[in-house]
């Protein structure tokens, strides 16, 4: 409770045994994802000798199921969080099942109502979660299967509800990897599941080893199977996504259209027309120098990518899309006056600040780290970039425009992160590690701090 600024209070605390994966709230219902693998005291995990495996086998056979489970805590109040009749166990004979069982894994999703305060909701299942995406209607977990040219990734669907009802389970090929958020790799919009997935298809230093795929799932109305209903590429539309041997940087679904960005000495960016769900088809693609890892947005007009050009420098790059099937580049910023310099909002999205100022102009700032030598001394210098997108109704004229930029002192290196802004009505505020920067949008010369 933070009605009181100076004076917060805890009202309440939940504790749940094992590791923490994340979580996500929509509305009232907080959804943490967790894990367990059960601690049996006495257990020899790699036994030698049959002496220590009957010692493991009696061990087993006088533990009881509650013994492995895990509790919960609420105000320091224990409980069960589950019942092992509860908690899904894979079903070896369906045709998708894993042919591994992997470690003895529990993952957990629980419902948190923070209202009532209480629990509302908890499923499990008997395996490992990889990665996480939450739509606004569920809660897919992945689960990565096999190696190489045989890779696939599983995805298990719960229900978004205080209830988390298992919704079903399907398989894409190859596995959910790479740069940046690797939850941009999966979009739901309007009943399809699409996910973005790649796989080594050969060795390493082949001209040729890597494969990206999009799917498209659907759920059953009939049974709890998310079914595959299209790939691209495919026998009809048989065009790879990316350039041979190139690895995925940049994802971004919105809506009905999904821009993708490869690289390995150009940059490719794609335009995917995902408006027939069951027939995704490549619609244009762009060739520019460097790569975009981060892409934003801006209108149905403009895109805004974030990445690095060929000299190692931040580069904002801005995209005219309005004609998918032509896409071109409206110009380029570099950001950095070191030898290179690197931005933590190309790989994380909190560190991304972006406000809509009015049907003209977006604000947005972009922390940079500057990085350079001189006469054998390494120096770092922290800085927060303040920029505007003008002329955004008209896509054809818009640009980037740099208004300013707040500087950090120099600091300890155990002060100069993570890196996070806040834009509120004309004030800006710039938290380098454990120090907090301010200054005015409309005069960002005149800062202050550090606090």
């Amino acid at each position: 409770d933070i009605s009181a600024a100076d004076q917060p209070v805890l009202s309440w605390q939940l504790e749940l045994e094992g590791g923490f994966v994340t979580s996500r709230r929509i509305d009232e219902y907080v959804y943490m994802i967790s894990r367990y693998t059960p601690d049996i005291p006495g257990l020899i995990r790699y036994p030698s000798n049959q002496e220590e495996i009957d010692q493991n086998t009696l061990l087993l056979t006088e533990l009881r199921v509650e013994d492995v489970l895990p509790s919960i805590l609420i105000n320091g109040e224990a409980s069960s969080l589950t019942d092992a009749s509860d908690c899904l166990f894979m079903d070896k004979t369906n045709e998708i099942a894993s042919t591994h069982y992997g470690f003895p894994v529990m993952t957990f999703v629980v419902a948190v109502d923070t209202e009532s305060e209480s629990v509302s909701g908890t499923s499990c299942y008997m395996g490992d979660a990889s990665g996480v995406y939450v739509s606004e209607n569920a809660i897919y977990l992945t689960q990565s299967d096999g190696e190489e040219d045989e890779s696939r990734t599983l995805i298990h669907g719960f229900e978004a509800s205080s209830a988390l009802a298992y919704l079903g389970s399907g398989a894409v090929g190859g596995h959910l990897w790479g740069r940046g958020e690797v939850d941009f790799r999966m979009s739901e919009h309007q009943g399809y599941l699409r996910v973005v997935s790649t796989k080594h298809i050969g060795p390493w230093d082949a001209e040729d080893s890597i494969d990206h795929q999009l799917s498209v799932l659907k759920i059953s109305p009939d049974s709890l199977d998310l079914d595959l209903v299209a790939t691209l590429p495919n026998s009809n539309r048989p065009e790879k996504i990316g350039k041979p041997d190139e690895s995925l940087y940049g994802v971004r679904f919105f809506e009905d259209i999904l821009y993708l960005v490869t690289f390995e000495t150009i940059d490719p960016l794609y335009v995917l027309d995902l408006s027939n769900p069951e027939d995704p088809m490549i619609a244009g693609e762009l060739t520019v120098p460097g790569f975009s890892d981060f892409l934003h947005s801006v209108n149905d007009g403009l895109l805004l990518g974030l990445g690095a050009d060929d000299e190692g420098l931040v580069k904002l790059e801005l995209f005219n899309v309005e004609d998918m099937n032509a896409p071109y580049s409206l110009g380029t910023r570099t950001l950095g006056e070191g030898d290179w310099s690197y931005s933590e909002a190309r790989y994380n999205r909190h560190a991304f600040t972006y406000q809509q100022v009015d049907d003209y102009t977006d604000r947005f700032a972009i922390p940079l780290t500057d990085y350079s030598s001189m006469q054998e001394e390494y120096n770092e210098k922290n800085s927060l970039y303040l920029l505007e997108i003008a002329d955004k109704d008209s896509p054809s004229l818009a640009s980037i425009v740099e208004i300013g930029k707040i500087n950090t002192i120099s600091e300890s290196w155990r002060a100069s992160g993570p890196h996070r802004s806040v834009i509120d009505s004309d004030a800006v505020y710039f938290i380098n590690g454990s120090s907090v920067y301010s200054a005015l949008w409309s005069n960002p010369f005149d800062q202050g701090g550090p606090f």
